[in-house]
């Protein structure tokens, strides 16, 4: 077997299942298989190599609510439910392999702050600013966008500009008849330092949106907006692909140059969530 010929070499294997199995523990370091595992389970823990867990490691281990079944030797193995989880399950299987803490103490500040900035995006995202019929959905997007990527900034000189406050600086700049995303992203950098933007693909998106909001925007046709419009106004309902089929013969009669610009704060394998004003 090829991980027995590595082993053999003295490389470190260290293993993790992706899976949406809700039976297996997460944060979870074995010394050998539970009974229960299915078979690519014990496969990967076969593969995985052994370490000794030093006092230090076991204790900053279980701050971070990781549970260990041996307090001397773990397998380099663990399950993840989720991309989001992946930094922090390889910083545990580099810590246990290592025997030292270093990684993890950067990991616990890094939790706590991400857990903190959770917690002001689910507040700001339960109240979204409101353009009216004013066509500043640009204003409002980038704003929304920069003031969650300027929390992240801890001890940030200058302090953190209130979305309202860089709404207006953006509209002062460009005015109510709408401006381009770039340009709007481009300014915000200048008004705004450290910030930085870059124009991303689709798959980059998906990654990126996991740890903050990316602007976007999108075109419909004339009658795309009214469905749209329409199943706001009389619906509390998510806004699904079904409703929206009736009208798909309509795309190529779409101005791409009427765009509506939104954040987008999450996304899965079946929808994407929008923060719209």
């Amino acid at each position: 077997m090829i991980a027995s010929q590595l082993k053999h070499l003295n490389v470190v294997i260290a293993t993790i299942l992706l899976t949406d199995d809700k039976t297996l523990r997460r944060r979870q370091l074995h010394y050998e298989a539970p009974r229960n595992w299915p078979q690519d389970q014990q496969t990967l823990l076969e593969m995985s190599s052994r370490a000794s867990v030093g006092n230090d490691v076991m204790a900053v281990l279980a701050h971070v609510g990781w549970n260990v079944s041996s307090p001397k030797e773990v397998v380099l193995c663990a399950n993840v439910d989720g991309a989001d989880t992946c930094k922090e399950c390889y910083s545990v299987l580099l810590s246990a392999r290592s025997g030292s803490a270093d990684v993890l103490v950067e990991l616990i500040g890094q939790v706590e702050l991400d857990v903190n900035i959770g917690q002001l995006y689910r507040r700001i995202c339960m109240e979204p600013s409101d353009q009216g019929e004013i066509p500043t959905c640009y204003a409002h997007s980038a704003a929304v966008v920069a003031h969650m990527a300027l929390l992240r900034i801890e001890g940030r000189e200058g302090g953190y500009p209130s979305r309202e406050e860089i709404t207006s600086r953006l509209i002062h700049e460009f005015g109510a008849d709408g401006a381009y995303e770039k340009d709007c992203l481009a300014a915000v950098t200048q008004f705004y330092r450290p910030l930085r933007f870059k124009m991303i693909d689709e798959h980059t998106t998906q990654q990126a949106v996991v740890h903050r909001p990316i602007l976007t925007s999108f075109a419909l046709s004339n009658r795309n907006w009214d469905a749209f419009c329409n199943h706001f106004e009389n619906s509390n309902t998510i806004l699904a692909r079904a409703n929206m089929a009736p009208y798909r013969k309509d795309l190529l009669s779409i101005d791409e140059t009427d765009t509506h610009s939104v954040a987008l704060i999450g996304c899965d394998s079946r929808s994407l969530t929008f923060l719209n004003c």
